[in-house]
């Protein structure tokens, strides 16, 4: 299933009636958050609300992910995993896709002929093994993605190239020779030179130029949403060198099962068909963060585990009565209607999920309380 949200004409441009996919993450959206509410005590004066938040939650849905590689990921199950271990520079400001708040980048500017996008990314970021960010890892992880040109690459495509159609152009053999931690004169005459997609300033300020993909040289209204999708998370160019490199054309293989980000989250197993389990980072640059300067998309994460089971719908809901999964997606056809109630109808509400990151659920959903051993489970489910 592909979660799309659709844009009117004027921000498609030349894309008359085209959809972009944006954040999805929903299989553990509204479950993380009613599971870790209902599941709290009231606080006393001996005991505190924190010291009473459940460590873990299992998520229980029909399909694993496509790929773990954000480049190439273009399904709902793939995006909710990729989503919790990997960041862009941008996140919806809640449910308004119109503004944006920074994740990567700390803050931008917009030129005056809405052309040039400049951001400011955050310093002190690293992967979840040490390894930095930086202006020149987000010039190589936006260039992969157009290189790679997988399926979700045309959503960055559309204001964005590898060439600039005048005699530069990035490959994949420049992607692979550059040294993105410390990099020599000829690494940086290609990431600053003025003239293509993305353009490095320095190692903590980016700008991205409108105008050499297929929307032709005009401003792009909805631009930013497009970078909320995981086609410009920060991919570590160190792990991708050390593992096939970048190939023109052609996913890597490597990526395709392993991930690692600069969020909240690692990836620690995947077992192919049944399940994926991710655990809460260590080394979460944001754990470093002032309280007072952290924005929901970048605080730390609520939970240590999160174990998702891949099953049928009958195993799903069995386990949901038992208690042995908090949260379970379905069809609505396949919700037990006997001894449920409806919840609460999330059509674009405000949610925290895991890492208490907001975002917009596509089309109608709701979470339905299931009576029974487990009163306070949760099952999603669409409409």
């Amino acid at each position: 299933m592909q979660i799309k949200l659709r844009l009117g004409r004027t921000a498609i441009g030349r894309i008359q009636g085209a959809v972009v996919i944006v954040v999805l993450v929903i299989a553990i959206a509204a479950g993380a958050y009613y599971y870790s509410t209902t599941q709290m005590p009231t606080p006393t004066s001996s005991t505190s609300s924190t010291a009473q938040l459940p460590t873990s939650i299992v998520v229980e849905e029909e399909s694993q992910p496509d790929s773990m590689d954000p480049a190439v990921t273009y399904t709902t199950p793939g995006w909710e995993i990729v989503e919790q271990v990997y960041q862009g520079l941008l996140a919806p400001n809640g449910t308004d896709f119109t503004t944006f708040i920074g994740v990567l980048a700390q803050n931008w500017t917009v030129s005056s002929d809405g052309m040039t996008y400049t951001f400011y990314l955050r310093p002190g970021v690293t992967f979840s093994n040490g390894d930095p960010f930086n202006a020149y890892v987000e010039w190589f992880s936006i260039y992969r993605t157009l290189v790679m040109n997988q399926a979700p690459a045309w959503i960055l495509g559309q204001n964005l190239a590898a060439a600039n159609g005048a005699g530069f152009n990035v490959t994949d053999s420049i992607l692979n020779s550059i040294n993105y931690t410390n990099p020599s004169a000829k690494d940086l005459s290609y990431m600053t030179y003025a003239n293509q997609s993305v353009q490095v300033v320095s190692a903590n300020e980016l700008m991205l130029h409108l105008g050499y993909g297929y929307n032709g040289n005009v401003p792009y209204s909805a631009f930013l949403a497009t970078l909320i999708t995981p086609m410009s998370a920060a991919v570590d160019p160190i792990v991708v060198e050390a593992n096939g490199g970048v190939v023109a054309g052609q996913p890597n293989n490597y990526l395709e099962t392993h991930a690692l980000g600069t969020s909240f989250y690692k990836l620690q197993s995947w077992v192919q068909g049944q399940s994926i389990t991710l655990v809460k980072n260590q080394n979460y640059w944001g754990d470093n963060v002032p309280a007072s300067e952290l924005n929901y998309a970048i605080q730390p994460a609520i939970l240590d585990t999160i174990d998702f089971y891949y099953k049928d719908t009958s195993a799903m809901l069995a386990d949901l009565q038992s208690n042995a999964a908090q949260m379970v997606i379905a069809p609505s056809t396949q919700c037990p209607e006997a001894g449920t109630r409806r919840h609460r109808e999330y059509y674009a509400h405000r949610l925290w999920i895991i890492g208490k990151y907001y975002l917009r659920l596509h089309g109608p959903l709701r979470v339905c309380s299931v009576s029974g051993p487990a009163s306070q489970a949760s099952c999603l489910v669409r409409d």
